[in-house]
């Protein structure tokens, strides 16, 4: 392999990995996102039940 060719395979494998990395970031954000929202979603339904138990 010559080096222009070294080269190039170096800099695909690098912009791939970049990308690559860049999906697992998007991914774990939308995890994050998601647990938040069930989160809120267990905390507002944990309320309407102490209302519910409250107000008898």
């Amino acid at each position: 392999m010559d080096l222009w060719a070294r080269e190039t395979f170096c800099v695909d494998r690098i912009i791939a990995r970049e990308a690559r990395d860049a999906r697992f970031d998007a991914l774990a954000a939308r995890r994050r996102a998601a647990a938040t929202i069930q989160g809120q979603l267990e905390v507002e339904a944990r309320r309407a039940a102490l209302r519910r138990y409250l107000d008898g």
